[in-house]
């Protein structure tokens, strides 16, 4: 199975690790899955959708469950980036990225260099 079919048949690898992000950051603020749901205005079983990976979450969505979290952008995206690179689950997705063009070098810049600043 080459890694598109594999794509489409389990959730994407930036799905997961989102949710996983965000189930940290939920809990970080001592909030229930219920009661972020609740001031999100979706159902519970939508927000563990998301924190599983298992629907893609629109970015207008993440937004949305960031601004509720009172969480920057730019700190989930440092978080984001260091899971990325912490997790080796996640060496499919790099191939991915690769084979489509993009350089995990240039990821990484991005990342340490919003650590220095």
């Amino acid at each position: 199975m080459n890694i598109i079919e594999q794509k489409n048949k389990e959730p994407y690898y930036i799905s997961q690790l989102i949710g996983i992000c965000l189930k940290h950051y939920r809990k970080e603020k001592n909030l229930s899955g219920h009661a972020l749901a609740q001031k999100l205005n979706i159902s519970q079983q939508q927000l563990s959708r998301y924190e599983r990976g298992v629907n893609a979450i629109t970015v207008g969505t993440l937004f949305k469950i960031l601004v509720t979290l009172n969480i920057r952008f730019d700190v989930f995206y440092i978080k984001l980036i260091n899971m990325l690179f912490k997790h080796s689950e996640f060496s499919l997705y790099f191939s991915y990225l690769e084979a489509t063009g993009w350089q995990l070098d240039n990821i990484k810049n991005v990342y340490f260099a919003s650590t220095i600043s």
